[in-house]
């Protein structure tokens, strides 16, 4: 699997959902604890950039970033999404190591983060807006199995991410990542 057209996909997938969302939908709460509908939309935009930011060698601030929200949401995001992707697409930038706010990746690792991070936050703001997001299932069985494999999802649990919910092994493997996540598809 190309995980930079697999991200493409991702976010393709998402711009219909950033469109839906309206001013009034900006407080409601969404799955992702603590985080509402405009902080879920800040960190969506906000994340693209930043990995296009880290692949491109900048310093990455950990303070709070622009509102995104303030002005043309949709704008805001195909301008993020299409500087990550020329990023990733970038001669090379698989052999970069990314520093990010939470450590030193090597690229491949970072793509991963990246994708993952795109589905499931825009599942919640999916959710947080009445809407439905597409999840490519292959996509989803491949990073699950990749987060299954590697554990680093573990000592997240109980902070930024939920315990895993139990569902039907048989569930589509979109419902099984949003499920590891600790959300209830």
């Amino acid at each position: 699997m190309d995980m930079v057209n697999a991200l493409e996909e991702a976010l393709n997938n998402l711009e219909p959902v950033i469109s839906g969302v309206k001013s009034d939908h900006l407080g409601g709460s969404t799955p992702c604890p603590d985080w509402d509908v405009k902080t879920v939309v800040n960190h969506i935009i906000g994340g693209e950039m930043m990995f296009a930011m880290a692949l491109d060698g900048q310093s990455i601030e950990t303070e709070d970033g622009p509102d995104f929200t303030m002005g043309d949401i949709v704008t805001s995001y195909n301008d993020a999404k299409k500087q990550v992707l020329d990023a990733w697409r970038e001669p090379g930038s698989m052999d970069k190591t990314l520093n990010l706010p939470f450590g030193a990746i090597p690229a491949h690792g970072a793509l991963g983060v990246n994708l993952t991070e795109t589905i499931v936050h825009g599942w919640d703001l999916a959710q947080g807006t009445g809407q439905t997001l597409k999840i490519n299932d292959e996509v989803a069985a491949a990073l699950l199995q990749g987060l299954k494999m590697s554990g680093q999802l573990d000592p997240l649990r109980g902070t930024i991410v939920g315990q895993p919910v139990s569902i039907p092994e048989d569930a589509p493997a979109s419902k099984q990542l949003i499920a590891f996540y600790g959300r209830q598809p």
